[in-house]
């Protein structure tokens, strides 16, 4: 590890290759927004792309960051994203053929920031027993909850609403269900601000971010994706899609 820490890394700068699938979520940092771009190559690397200032939820930040992502050449088959409007929209007019997903952690989280405390529990168990489902049964069973919270949860009814096609995209192409597991469910951009960070505490000169300082020995230590092996499959499914709207 000793080899990897004690010298800051260039974000802006440095070779990544293709990295065909981007994970894009707030990470705060000491009460300041930030957000963080991980990248995944076709054999399953993790890489570091970028963290900047910004609330995901503001669109020039999100616009700035999509054009810095540009810039790098960056050409992502799917971007995995915190679910927030601003964001979703920059995506989307920067890398229009690209695949749109919500992760699951951030759209259960702001479900719930409509809710009190016993029905935010019983639709927590409810949220993740339908995730827990394969293709149709988990569209039916989230279709159910959004119903359910009509008239009583009009807040949650709506965000989780708005999140239904990005939690279901990876399902509706038929992605199994180890990668999409992989992709949606945790909070990697998170994740690896704090162990970066964590890594690199003991280099970074005082009253400075120690994150840049333990982007490559996290980038060492770190497993590859889970699943990483159907990337192919997922990618020719998109192709497949494309082709079948152009026809359409």
């Amino acid at each position: 590890m000793s080899a990897f820490v004690g010298r800051p890394v260039d974000l802006g700068s440095r070779e990544l290759g293709w990295l065909p699938v981007l994970v894009i979520a707030a990470a705060p940092y000491r009460g300041r927004d930030q957000v963080g771009v991980v990248g995944v190559s076709q054999d399953g690397q993790k890489r570091v792309v970028v963290f900047q200032e910004g609330s995901t939820a503001d669109p020039m930040p999100m616009d700035n960051l999509c054009r810095t992502l540009e810039a790098r050449a960056l050409m992502p088959r799917v971007c995995i994203t915190d679910g927030s409007l601003a964001l979703d929209r920059e995506v989307s007019d920067a890398f229009p053929a690209c695949l749109i997903a919500h992760a699951d952690p951030y759209v259960e989280r702001a479900v719930l920031s409509h809710l009190a405390d016993g029905p935010a529990q019983a639709a927590k168990a409810r949220l993740r027993a339908a995730l827990d489902k394969t293709g149709g049964e988990a569209e039916a069973a989230l279709t159910s909850l959004i119903a359910d919270m009509r008239l009583s949860a009009p807040g949650a009814y709506q965000t989780l609403s708005r999140h239904l096609d990005g939690m279901l995209a990876l399902r509706r192409l038929g992605s199994p269900r180890v990668l999409e597991r992989s992709l949606t469910r945790g909070a990697l951009v998170a994740t690896c601000a704090q162990k970066a960070r964590s890594l690199g505490y003991r280099h970074a000169p005082p009253g400075q971010d120690p994150l840049p300082y333990g982007v490559e020995a996290w980038e060492a230590q770190t497993r590859r994706l889970i699943g990483h092996e159907h990337l192919p499959a997922l990618f020719a499914a998109l192709s497949r899609r494309a082709e079948e709207r152009q026809v359409g």
